[in-house]
């Protein structure tokens, strides 16, 4: 049996990929979200995992079943000329990809617990690069 954050990880590739959003993708699971830029050409979206937390604090709880948090993330990449219009489309998909999760209510038997989107999209590499960037983090809760 997987780790629980690499079954989340798994769940939220199959989720993606059976939602409906504007611009059509296949999601992708990597250990590690590392690009080269260059090897951007079409629209990307990534999962991966970025860590997890035990709560001990409350006596509420027997040890053997302290709730647990963990965070996975979900990366959109696409080479843009930077217009309007496109980064607004781009946009509209990140707010797509989180409320279709947020809407899920679990991934791999796991609550969601919240979802955003802190860096929508990283301005430099949109100038710079002509490259739209943007993460989602979804916090996930349960008890194993």
């Amino acid at each position: 049996m997987p780790a629980k954050i690499v079954e989340t990880v798994d769940a939220l590739v199959t989720s993606l990929d059976g939602g409906t959003f504007t611009q059509a993708f296949t999601a992708e699971k990597r250990q590690f979200p590392l690009f080269d830029v260059r090897d951007v050409d079409a629209l990307t979206v990534v999962c991966y995992s970025l860590g997890r937390q035990i709560e001990k604090a409350s006596r509420q709880y027997a040890a053997a079943s302290w709730p647990k948090t963990w965070q996975v993330a979900c990366n959109v990449k696409q080479r843009t000329d930077g217009s309007n219009d496109e980064v607004d489309d781009l946009l509209l998909l990140v707010e797509q990809i989180a409320d279709h999760v947020a809407d899920a209510g679990k991934l791999a038997g796991a609550v969601v617990r919240e979802v955003t989107t802190e860096r929508l999209y990283d301005a430099r590499s949109l100038d710079q690069q002509a490259l739209f960037d943007a993460e989602i983090i979804i916090t996930l809760a349960g008890f194993e």
